[in-house]
């Protein structure tokens, strides 16, 4: 069982190496994309928001931007037993973006990346025709929530499949046991995004506008009036929401020195149990080197207690003791991946 974690700066990989990270992802874009596709929001300062990404970050500070760097990072990380692979994560892309999303392909390939990730079905097929050789790992924004799908997606050449958020551990052993030739990955600790990645198409240069308090109202279809039960339910529907997007008051907010986060480490020792779910994966594009270092390492002490033999009540206490606020693991509020589904 691997950990991965998503990376923006070289200087970071042996760090995190310490705390037990064995793969790492990131984004790549050139001067080249960032010029053609994107616009300043001011004329004539530098582009730092990106409108069109080749992957599913904007900020351009949290991509690697020249050749030379993920040159060196891909190095640092063969060097210390480490993998690379790099996200080509958009929900699809345009005809006429093929060539230059070529170019940032050769590049990866060139330095011997370990494998890229890839959300656009075209895109996958592109790739699997030209370059066979190379590993693709298909995004979580392609939501695989039966057999059906990974059967698809096998007939296309992908090696690995990275579960959608809100797949049930159930669910997953299932689909994973009947396709042991094909690898499989789920995040284990990670934003609540109360969207599937599969269901979000807007760009998040534009704001994290499913964050916002906006104000609404409801209605019948058949325009009648709601009865005292129905707004009962309403307005537990409303505060479950406001709980899972603003776990603590408010997302920068901390308890325990934690910030905002899904936890899923209770169901490591069911994970444990399929071996082709080969990988947990931790969002880590854009986070501080702290905060990536607590994380992995809190995950990797889960994995190598479970593999001790802890099941998941032990890994409960863990949780509630590591994190704070023991009551947001007994009413399921911090929970990343649903046990029981």
């Amino acid at each position: 069982m691997e950990l991965l974690l998503g990376i923006d700066k070289v200087q970071d990989i042996r760090a995190l190496c310490k705390v037990g990270v064995k793969e790492f992802f990131c984004g790549y874009v050139t001067d080249n994309w960032i010029n053609k596709y994107n616009k300043s929001q001011f004329s004539g300062q530098e582009i730092i928001q990106m409108q069109i990404s080749p992957n599913k970050r904007d900020w351009v500070r949290q991509n690697i931007t020249t050749y030379a760097e993920l040159n060196k990072i891909c190095i640092v990380a063969h060097k210390s037993g480490c993998k690379l692979y790099i996200t080509f994560n958009n929900p699809f892309y345009p005809k006429q973006a093929y060539d230059d999303l070529d170019l940032l392909l050769k590049d990866v390939i060139n330095i011997r990346v370990d494998g890229i990730i890839i959300t656009d079905v075209g895109f996958i097929k592109f790739v699997h025709d030209k370059y066979p050789n190379i590993k693709i790992v298909l995004s979580t924004c392609q939501s695989v929530f039966n057999s059906y799908a990974v059967k698809f997606f096998l007939e296309m050449g992908v090696k690995r499949i990275t579960f959608p958020r809100h797949v049930s551990i159930k669910e997953m052993i299932e689909i994973a046991l009947k396709f042991p030739e094909m690898e499989f990955e789920s995040f284990l600790v990670a934003g609540k995004c109360i969207y599937d990645d599969g269901s979000c198409r807007p760009l998040h240069s534009a704001g994290v506008f499913c964050m916002d308090q906006w104000e609404y109202s409801y209605h019948k279809d058949n325009h009648a009036d709601f009865k005292y039960n129905e707004v009962q339910k309403l307005m537990q529907n409303e505060q479950i929401f406001n709980y899972r997007n603003r776990l603590f008051g408010g997302r920068q907010n901390k308890v325990n020195n934690w910030t905002y986060v899904g936890c899923g480490i209770c169901a490591i020792p069911q994970i444990l149990k399929c071996p082709n779910i080969v990988t947990l994966k931790v969002a880590g594009r854009g986070y501080s080197l702290e905060e990536k270092y607590s994380l992995s390492r809190y995950v990797s002490r889960a994995i190598q207690k479970a593999l001790t033999g802890a099941d998941t009540s032990d890994m409960k206490m863990m949780g509630k003791e590591e994190l704070g606020m023991p009551e947001l693991c007994d009413l399921h509020r911090r929970c990343y991946l649903p046990l029981d589904n």
